[in-house]
């Protein structure tokens, strides 16, 4: 019995060393076995499901940035090197693409299912307001970074989203 205890001992040494020094590990156990309420469902989970969204972009787009190059000449053969040679590649590729249309899907979820359930009401209307902001700046990013590969497709509907742009300006 005294080895058990010695081995469980040794595991528990950086675990507990991190917790003296950062909380982390109390913050965690409390987030994984907090009680959750009863009348809770999966419409509230669409932030979570966002935030991870994100995160994925932010991992594969900081992948790729290390080989993409960034101007009319190269930028096209980097994204064919990336999909071809790259170990990877074109995995990394591929879940930065469609996680890009997975984030602006599940951001315009959530947005709705905040509008529609009232939660962006007193005392969260700044939570609103910062929301309202990201959602802008998502849309962004996906009509920026969709250029980025410079093949015919990115042009044309930039193209055209730009001539949409300038035009509702002038009149």
């Amino acid at each position: 019995m005294a080895t058990r205890d010695a081995r469980y001992e040794r595991i528990m040494y950086p675990v507990d060393w991190l917790e003296e020094r950062s909380g982390l590990v109390g913050g965690l156990r409390y987030f994984l076995f907090r009680k959750v309420p009863s009348d809770t469902n999966w419409f509230q989970t669409l932030g979570s499901a966002t935030l991870t969204a994100f995160l994925i972009q932010a991992l594969t787009g900081s992948i790729l940035a290390m080989y993409y190059k960034p101007d009319p000449k190269n930028a096209y053969p980097s994204i064919v090197h990336i999909s071809n040679d790259i170990w990877a590649g074109w995995l990394v590729r591929g879940m930065h693409r469609w996680g890009a249309s997975v984030f602006i899907i599940l951001l315009f979820m959530h947005m709705g299912r905040v509008f529609l359930f009232g939660a962006y009401k007193y005392p969260r209307e700044l939570n609103w307001i910062i929301g309202v902001l990201l959602l802008a700046l998502g849309l962004a990013e996906g009509f920026t970074g969709y250029l980025l590969p410079w093949d015919q497709t990115s042009y044309w509907a930039t193209t055209v989203a730009q001539y949409a742009v300038w035009s509702q300006g002038s009149r």
